[in-house]
């Protein structure tokens, strides 16, 4: 975005847009707040009327990674019939989410913002949790609220980790034959439910 194409509309959103642009050119970019200012065309102290320091910045930049990812989850899995494609829906988009937005992705886990300072962020990754809390209620055997809690760590933990393997290039070709987001959420379902 030039100077030309920023109208001193809605500042804040265009701070975290030209913020997701410069994690989508380089995903493990260092965010600047007079730098985003700068290729603006405003002020270096302009964007602090909407982000007093940087972990404003980047808090508001995961709650808008958790909302989108809350939203394609839900959209993925609501398109299923089975519990179990559901699960692996609910895995499926949560990885292609975090090969589609790395920079965002990096941002949403990455960042040291104090959820209880940041109400927002916590309400926002939580809600995106509950999609997958609520699959698992589906699927759980014994129908616990224990088990169900933990089923839901577990499938968490599996797809977060196989997310943070294919950014990095982790899994090997001899290792699993199909290594796609579609095939690892096969496997993923496949654990949680075993």
């Amino acid at each position: 975005m030039t100077k030309t194409d920023y109208h001193h509309g809605d500042l804040r959103a265009a701070v975290l847009n030209a913020a997701e642009e410069e994690l989508q050119n380089d995903p493990r970019r260092a965010l600047s707040i007079r730098a985003l200012a700068g290729k603006l065309g405003v002020s270096a102290t302009a964007p602090h009327a909407h982000f007093k320091t940087k972990d404003d910045l980047l808090s508001a930049l995961a709650v808008r990674g958790f909302e989108r990812l809350r939203d394609r989850t839900l959209r993925k899995s609501e398109m299923a019939t089975d519990p179990m494609e559901k699960l692996a829906a609910l895995a499926e988009a949560y990885l292609e989410f975090s090969i589609e937005n790395a920079g965002l992705y990096r941002i949403m886990f990455a960042t040291d913002a104090d959820k209880q300072a940041h109400a927002e962020l916590r309400r926002a990754a939580r809600s995106s949790y509950a999609v997958l809390r609520a699959a698992i209620s589906e699927v759980s055997v014994d129908g616990s609220e224990t088990a169900a809690d933990e089923r839901t760590l577990a499938a968490w933990g599996v797809v977060h980790g196989f997310a943070s393997l294919l950014s990095e290039g982790r899994i090997p070709e001899d290792l699993v034959s199909d290594r796609t987001p579609k095939g690892l959420a096969r496997i993923a379902a496949k654990l949680v439910v075993a």
